[in-house]
């Protein structure tokens, strides 16, 4: 009978219990889903709403009319006033004696000195999904592109990964180095020519003359032909002159020449 009793209580209770979950979810609706699309129709200058019921998350619009919803960092909720994610307002602790520690290095704040007084965004060097949002009092954020997106320094807004970023390449510069050939001199080596005694170009007196075997060389077809010098068979110290006239004079090589019927003139290489 008793476990009757405890029954009967449960099932009472969790008849209860279910309107009071269904009036708690309806209380509680998911920050995520069923959020209108605050971007259709906004301005093209506005690119970040708050939520309507979180404040620790924000949407943000890209220049399509698309709505994407971001969560603050940690402990950070949404600014509509400077329009970034702020930390709560610092409480003055009670004053302690403390000792200040060594400064440390870390890297600069692109956002101090803000001399323009307006929001600006910087990039992450090696980092495309995440970037730097300056606010109006100069404060840095780090933010992150919503899904499927990465970060474009030059368009200063998140863009599909499909869109490919502009770069400028440095023009390549060759130059070729002249070629320069030298020729060497052509020198000439000068030609001795050894002086050779041609035959007196004046008709010679008669000279006695000796027997000549194969009788006068001077016909009529050697003159008329230009062939005026002949060997003397009979000596090779001498040679036989014709004149125009068929004549023949019997001439003497100068001392220890020898005629030269090649040449038709005296030389001294005969007989060697």
């Amino acid at each position: 009978m008793l476990n009757w009793m405890v029954i009967g209580i449960c099932l009472s209770l969790a008849v209860a219990v279910q309107p009071l979950n269904r009036k708690r979810r309806a209380l509680c609706p998911d920050t995520w889903a069923n959020v209108p699309n605050v971007c259709q129709g906004a301005s093209s200058t506005a690119y970040y709403f708050p939520h309507p019921n979180d404040a620790k998350k924000f949407m943000y619009c890209d220049s399509e009319g698309g709505m994407f919803i971001i969560q603050c960092p940690k402990g950070q909720t949404f600014s509509s006033q400077v329009q970034a994610c702020l930390l709560p307002a610092p409480t003055t602790p009670a004053p302690t004696t403390t000792t200040t520690p060594a400064p440390t290095t870390v890297n600069p704040n692109p956002c101090r000195p803000n001399p323009s007084g307006q929001r600006t965004y910087h990039d992450i060097s090696g980092d495309a999904i995440h970037f730097i949002e300056c606010d109006l009092a100069g404060q840095m954020h780090l933010m992150s592109c919503p899904p499927r997106l990465q970060w474009n320094n030059l368009q200063k807004r998140c863009v599909f990964n499909a869109q490919p970023i502009q770069t400028t390449k440095a023009p390549i510069q060759t130059t070729k180095a002249p070629i320069q050939t030298t020729k060497a001199p052509f020198t000439v080596a000068p030609i001795t020519v050894a002086p050779t005694t041609a035959a007196p170009a004046t008709q010679p007196p008669a000279s006695t003359q000796g027997p000549i075997t194969g009788g006068n060389p001077c016909t009529q077809a050697q003159v008329t032909a230009g062939n005026l010098y002949f060997a003397n068979p009979a000596d090779r110290h001498q040679f036989i002159q014709c004149d125009l006239s068929g004549n023949m004079y019997i001439q003497t090589c100068p001392k220890n020449l020898f005629w030269d019927q090649s040449q038709t003139s005296c030389g001294g290489s005969f007989g060697k």
